[in-house]
């Protein structure tokens, strides 16, 4: 556009409402025109005198008369003006009067928005064009403001404005991000911009533009599932659609939208040791209408293709795993890819998922053994060290690497440098080493067991570890069960497998089932001490006793971000035989494997996550520590990530949000890969959703819900409100006034004559 904005510019948006209404405009001339002509003049002899008084007031009655039918004039052509519905728009006055008009839209830029069929512009290019002719199509005096649904991220500056050529620049700037869509913090950032602007304006319209996924409408609600999801975006609707005056849906989606996408990668056991085989599952999404088979899945090591593989097949909307083998034959960091082969792939960003492993040398353990052996007796830690210095199928060499030490050696130990600490019939810990392993698990992530022996105190323990305490046992230690008579000493008290149906016990369940006795149920116990299991499910029983209270023998729990697993007898034989039987080592190193953590210390995160790494992580091996400064991003991009010192006088690596899936590293040093970055497989599902169910899942009319849209409306209100320039209220109430007006001075005139 060229020249200068016109100074006022008006129209109707019923504007034969406003010629019906100029036209009875001339009703109160007309019957002013035909009362001049209803009169005759009689002659009489008191004539003389009113015309003399006629010619003394003439001037001042025929003001009056004029005055009154202006008015009547003028109060219908107003009141026809209202209910036309007038709007105005300018650079200055027009301005002025319709800055009470607010526009918000939500535009959901994730990824799934990036689905698109050969020479077919996406869902994203095609709300783009919308929102770039919407914009700049709106009345000057309106303000508008684009929240990004992905991110929450609003374009530009965080309040409606007026200045929309900023906000179209921004728009066409744009592009569709890696993020997963979260239209409940959307609608919640829209609510919050609203709630403030309530009482100021008295039009506040919303349009939601989105591809009607089947993810999209799922929310994100934070881990309790899709019922809770659905409900938490259900009430974000709810309290935006409150604040607006007018609220519209605009599906720019396609009723072809399919994907296959490679959803998870993660390896079955949670340490990865340096030159031995480990197993990783990929898990394969079919997000179509239709079954889908034989896909090709290749897995990269380094960006070096280590195996290759085929899925038989994945029914419509289902998910499918496979286990492949990989031996990684050097310690430190190492990137992962799982890839599935699509020709003409419409949505290329999930068909990869990246993870980054930390190759360890061994799994190195402490062992504080808190009543040691001597030359005729063995320590209460013995058993649990050679459990773990033996492989779990006696073929190969063991993943573990146990240290032993005692207790009065336990204050002066890191505790960082070690994957699990066990402490074997020791006191409750107190004082530093309290905190020690407080820090141990909370923080950093380690997993902390307690086997009982004869020095335990129960009342103790609880006091220090428990909730009265550091809110770190998984279970209280009641008093100690303790079998009575030979008879039952002699039998002693077995396990109770509960069909081995914990996946600590699967492999003993798989044993049983091919008649192989490995000597589990045969256990016996002779002495316990009863666990106090919360009911609150807070806890997990990994193993039982058959006892008539079908008693606790095992129990573990998340701790902050570690974990606490408590047992209910000793780790040697003075109460129990399982220490002796075959069964022990496997049990020891599966449940071990179950109870450690499965992150990868920050090093594998999900879009949107932030750097988060202690200053030293995953350097031991390769000799290059990541450092802060600028990294390296995807798609030649760089970010800025800062060196911290955090509440523990630790350094840590932070970066703001990462928006671009792919691999991050220092730009600097030649340093590896430090970070990999997924977009977020709960985006993966991007099946296009009818009118009837995004009503369903918003809690919304179907008639809110816009489809083949060609362009979106700038002037029309759902409750019939026009917005900007629309000055109908005011005119209505000024006609009102005048009809009065005149009803008032057509009374006062006709007394005064």
């Amino acid at each position: 556009m060229t020249g200068l904005m016109p100074i006022l510019a008006f129209g109707f948006i019923t504007p034969w409402l406003f010629a019906a209404g100029a036209a009875a405009t001339s009703v109160p001339i007309i019957i002013h025109l035909l009362n001049k002509r209803r009169f005759r003049i009689v002659v009489w002899a008191a004539m003389d005198f009113l015309l003399a008084a006629q010619r003394r007031n003439a001037r001042r009655l025929k003001f009056q008369r004029w005055l009154l039918l202006a008015l009547r004039c003028l109060a219908l052509l107003v009141l026809a003006a209202a209910i036309a519905q007038l709007t105005l728009s300018s650079t200055a006055i027009g301005g002025m009067l319709s800055g009470d008009r607010v526009l918000v839209a939500i535009w959901d830029d994730s990824y799934s928005m990036g689905f698109a069929r050969p020479n077919t512009p996406s869902a994203f290019e095609k709300s783009k064009k919308l929102l770039t002719e919407w914009v700049a199509g709106l009345p000057a005096g309106d303000r508008v403001m684009v929240i990004r649904a992905s991110t929450g991220g609003q374009l530009p500056g965080s309040k409606p404005t007026l200045d929309r050529e900023a906000i179209r620049r921004a728009i066409e700037a744009s592009t569709v991000s890696d993020a997963g869509t979260d239209l409940a913090a959307a609608f919640d950032q829209g609510a919050d911009v609203l709630k403030d602007l309530e009482k100021s304006t008295r039009s506040r319209q919303v349009v939601v533009l989105t591809d009607g996924s089947a993810s999209s409408l799922k929310g994100q609600a934070g881990g309790r599932g899709q019922a809770a999801d659905t409900d938490r975006l259900k009430k974000s609707t709810d309290n935006l659609r409150k604040l607006t005056t007018g609220f519209k849906i605009v599906d720019v989606g396609t009723s072809d939208q399919m994907n296959l996408a490679v959803t998870d990668l993660r390896p079955e056991r949670p340490v990865v040791v340096a030159g031995m085989t480990a197993e990783f599952r990929v898990t394969i999404q079919n997000a179509t209408n239709t079954a889908q088979s034989d896909l090709p899945v290749t897995v990269l090591l380094d960006g070096v293709i280590v195996h290759t593989d085929r899925v038989a097949k994945i029914d419509a909307g289902a998910s499918r795993s496979i286990v492949v083998p990989v031996t990684i034959a050097t310690p430190g960091r190492h990137h992962l890819e799982a890839r599935i082969g699509l020709e003409n792939s419409m949505l290329p960003v999930d068909d990869v998922r990246r993870l980054m492993v930390n190759v360890q040398r061994e799994v190195p353990l402490l062992l504080v053994d808190g009543s040691p052996g001597d030359a005729r007796t063995l320590g209460s830690a013995t058993y649990l060290w050679v459990a773990y210095n033996l492989s779990s199928d006696a073929k190969s060499a063991s993943l573990f690497a146990p240290r032993i030490i005692s207790e009065l050696e336990l204050a002066t130990t890191p505790l960082k440098n070690y994957a699990a600490v066990i402490m074997s019939d020791t006191a409750e810990p107190r004082g530093t080493v309290l905190e020690a392993l407080q820090r141990y698990v909370r923080d950093d992530g380690g997993l902390l067991m307690i086997l009982p022996g004869p020095r335990t105190n129960a009342e103790q323990m609880n006091a220090v570890l428990g909730e009265r305490g550091a809110k770190m046992l998984p279970a209280t230690f009641g008093q100690p069960v303790k079998l009575e008579g030979s008879e039952q000493i002699q039998r002693g008290l077995a396990f109770n497998a509960e069909g081995f149906t914990h996946p600590v016990l699967a492999k003993f369940g798989d044993a049983y089932k091919r008649g192989e006795q490995v000597g589990f149920l045969s256990v016996q116990t002779n002495q316990y001490f009863k666990l106090g299991v919360p009911k609150d499910g807070s806890s997990e029983v990994v193993l039982r006793y058959q006892s008539d209270a079908n008693d606790a023998a095992v129990v573990t729990q998340q701790v902050g971000k570690g974990r606490v697993t408590v047992f209910a007898s000793t780790a040697d034989t003075r109460w129990n035989s399982f220490g002796a039987k075959p069964s022990f080592v496997p049990f020891m190193h599966e449940l071990m494997f179950y109870c450690l953590p499965r992150d990868t210390d920050g090093l594998t995160l999900t879009v949107g996550e932030r750097i988060n790494l202690l200053a030293d992580a995953s350097s031991a091996e390769t000799g290059k520590a990541p450092v802060p400064g600028a990294w390296t991003a995807p798609k030649n991009g760089r970010i800025n990530v800062t060196q911290v010192v955090d509440k523990d006088s630790r350094a840590r690596l932070q970066s703001q949000a990462l928006t671009l899936a792919g691999y991050y590293a220092p730009a600097t040093g030649n340093i590896p890969n430090v970070v990999a970055v997924n977009v977020d497989a709960a985006e993966a599902d991007i099946r296009h959703q009818s009118a009837a169910q995004i009503s369903a899942a918003l809690g919304v009319e179907t008639s809110d819900i816009l489809q083949n849209v060609k362009a979106l409306e700038t002037r029309t209100e759902t409750n019939g409100d026009s917005g900007g320039s629309n000055i109908a209220r005011a005119l209505l109430l000024a006609g009102l006034i005048l009809l009065v007006a005149e009803t008032v001075m057509a009374r006062l005139f006709s007394v005064y004559r």
